[in-house]
């Protein structure tokens, strides 16, 4: 296990992407920072929800941080790229929010999509030990192609007890595909990373962030439509405290 982990993160820092492309925030409240020469997002009222509600997932034996990328999408459920946990037992993961390596929740059941129509595109549901204090969960978008008003928002990936700044990066959805037109894609960092409206809304998760050995330009999205009973199976996953 530890051999083909470090042979991930040997391929994942050789195609690491730039770190000038990119809007991102380097603290918790979301304040984003914008690259020069890259357009700014619309302001919107609920613009900071999907930041707070992007989290990230922890391999304990992983050398870099964070693994993927999460979604809180119930009290105590997150969604993530089934690809993510592919071949590893749950119990070496632990899911946190804000800063990565700070407080986290064990996983006690995972849901895995089995309708997927491809194996290597699903998702998996995650539910949490406890709930997410202080998190509002995420609402969820049936919108699947046309809105450019699209971003992603993730950790960039950094050696394990490194600062991991927030990267958010934004686009246009066509086809389930979140194509960039504002920053970069994070490469490794990215997958599981959810992409929201500018209302706070996921329009879906990253399930495919590869394009022929190195970073796309673009992600795939599994969407909410595409994706609906999954995600109504997820929330019926919840066992929020009574």
């Amino acid at each position: 296990m530890r051999t083909s982990i470090l042979l991930l993160v040997l391929s994942v820092m050789a195609c690491h992407s730039t770190d000038d492309g990119a809007l991102r925030s380097d603290d918790d409240e979301g304040l984003a920072e914008t690259a020069p020469g890259a357009p700014a997002p619309a302001p919107a009222p609920d613009r900071w929800l999907p930041l707070a509600a992007s989290g990230w997932i922890d391999h304990e034996d992983s050398p870099i941080t964070p693994w993927c990328g999460v979604v809180l999408i119930a009290p105590d459920v997150v969604v993530t790229a089934a690809r993510c946990l592919g071949g590893y037992d749950r119990r070496d993961f632990a899911v946190g929010f804000g800063a990565v390596g700070s407080k986290h929740l064990e996983i006690d059941e995972a849901l895995e999509q089995q309708d997927a129509r491809n194996p290597d595109h699903a998702l998996v549901a995650l539910r949490l030990a406890g709930p997410v204090d202080g998190i509002e969960p995420v609402s969820l978008d049936l919108r699947r192609d046309g809105p450019c008003d699209v971003e992603s928002v993730g950790y960039r990936y950094a050696p394990r007890g490194d600062a991991s700044a927030r990267w958010v990066w934004g686009g246009c959805l066509d086809s389930g595909t979140l194509i960039a037109s504002a920053g970069e894609p994070n490469c490794h960092g990215d997958m599981g990373t959810g992409a929201f409206l500018a209302d706070g809304a996921l329009v879906g998760v990253a399930i495919d962030i590869w394009s022929e050995g190195g970073c796309a330009k673009g992600h795939l999205l599994a969407t909410v439509t595409d994706n609906e009973s999954f995600f109504d199976s997820a929330l019926e996953l919840s066992r929020p405290p009574a």
